[in-house]
């Protein structure tokens, strides 16, 4: 059986039009390529996952943030690698191609639209961040090639998380032992 897998490799952009300041991906190179795999049903998606990963070591740039896509029939496989920027927060779940971003004011029963920006190029969101020159809006809609979600102000900055390697441990002093005497 043949798969296909599909190779992106992404770079970091900012684009906005003044209102919304966006850091997103733009698609620097794709590939395609088809490989033969088994037809056992039980190990099809562990084929899968090795072909991703072993496209992703192969591929694997500095400043780039590489997506590997491998798929079979009824089977889709996609496994992103990659530190292209420093990102504010997680804006999707999954990269998706962005359709539009709408600001969105609430007031008593209802929910109004504010502002709306929609990308002049094809740009792929996923980790990154969204800075708003407004401050009279409730949340944001992100409406992606095949997910909308809502972000809420709160989440448009949030904090990193440090690794355990690069924690400060302190040293425990050793407590002395004080020995008793038996009193008999």
């Amino acid at each position: 059986m043949q798969v296909a897998v599909k190779l992106l490799k992404l770079k970091p952009v900012t684009l906005g039009d003044g209102t919304i300041m966006l850091t997103a991906y733009e698609v620097d190179e794709e590939k395609w390529d088809l490989r033969d795999v088994s037809k056992k049903q039980g190990a099809l998606i562990d084929a899968l996952l090795e072909i991703a990963s072993e496209y992703l070591i192969k591929e694997r740039q500095s400043g780039r943030f590489t997506l590997a896509e491998v798929e079979a029939p009824g089977l889709r496989v996609v496994l992103g690698d990659g530190e292209a920027g420093a990102g504010d927060t997680i804006i999707v779940q999954k990269p998706s191609f962005l359709r539009k971003i709408i600001l969105v004011k609430c007031a008593e029963a209802s929910c109004k639209p504010l502002h709306e920006f929609k990308p002049t190029s094809q740009v792929i969101v996923y980790d990154g961040s969204i800075s708003v020159a407004r401050s009279d809006f409730d949340f944001l809609i992100v409406e992606c090639e095949d997910s909308v979600r809502a972000v809420m102000p709160s989440e448009l900055a949030l904090p990193s998380v440090k690794s355990s390697t690069m924690k400060k441990r302190k040293k425990k002093k050793a407590r002395s032992k004080k020995q008793r005497s038996r009193v008999r």
